[in-house]
C-alpha cells in the first residue's frame, strides 16, 4: 500500500510540476510571437505528463488484479523459494515434490506436496513436524511474510490430483 501511495505522490508531483512549468513558460512568451500558444500551454504540458506517467497506474492495476486472482509472484521469487526448498530438503527423504506458490499483497503462500520414498519408514508424526520446521525456517528467513504448508504423502496421486485441478 505504501508503494502505491509513493507512486501516487510521484504522479501528482509531476502533474503539479508541469503546471508550474506551464505558468513559467507563459510568463516568458507573453510578449513574443509565440503568445498564441499561451491558452494551450497548461493543457499541453499536463497531457504530456499524463502520457508519460500513465504506465504507473496501469502497472499498479495489473499487479493488484494478479493478486486478487491469486496469481503467482514474480519468476525470481518463485525460483528463489524453489532453490531454498531444494537446498533445505537435501538432507531429508524426498522422492519428488510439487510446489504451489501464490501471493496476496506482501504475503506469499507456499504449498509443498512432499512425496516420501515408498521404502521410507516413518518413526512418528514428530519426525515430519521436525522436517516441516527446518524447511519453514530456511525459507522464512528470507521471506518473513510467508505462509507455508507442507503435505507429506507416499502416494503421488494426492499431489498430482491437486496440481492438475488447478490447471
Amino acid at each position: 500500500m505504501i508503494e502505491v501511495d509513493a507512486k501516487n505522490w510521484l504522479v501528482n508531483g509531476l502533474v503539479s510540476l508541469s503546471v508550474g512549468i506551464a505558468f513559467t513558460v507563459i510568463i516568458f512568451i507573453k510578449n513574443t510571437p509565440l503568445s498564441w500558444f499561451i491558452p494551450y500551454a497548461d493543457s499541453t504540458l499536463v497531457i504530456i505528463i499524463v502520457l508519460i506517467t500513465i504506465p504507473v497506474p496501469i502497472k499498479v492495476i495489473i499487479q493488484s488484479l494478479k493478486q486478487l486472482l491469486l496469481a503467482s509472484p514474480s519468476t525470481n521469487i518463485k525460483q528463489n523459494i524453489t532453490h531454498l526448498f531444494e537446498t533445505a530438503a537435501k538432507s531429508f527423504p524426498l522422492e519428488n515434490y510439487w510446489l504451489r506458490i501464490t501471493q496476496i499483497g506482501n504475503t506469499i503462500f507456499v504449498s509443498i506436496y512432499w512425496l516420501l520414498p515408498g521404502e521410507y519408514n516413518l518413526k512418528g508424526i514428530e519426525e515430519l513436524d521436525n522436517i516441516r520446521e527446518e524447511i519453514s525456517q530456511v525459507i522464512c528467513q528470507q521471506y518473513p511474510d510467508l505462509m507455508i504448508d507442507i503435505v507429506f504423502t507416499k502416494s503421488s496421486k494426492w499431489a498430482e490430483d491437486i496440481i492438475l485441478r488447478e490447471k
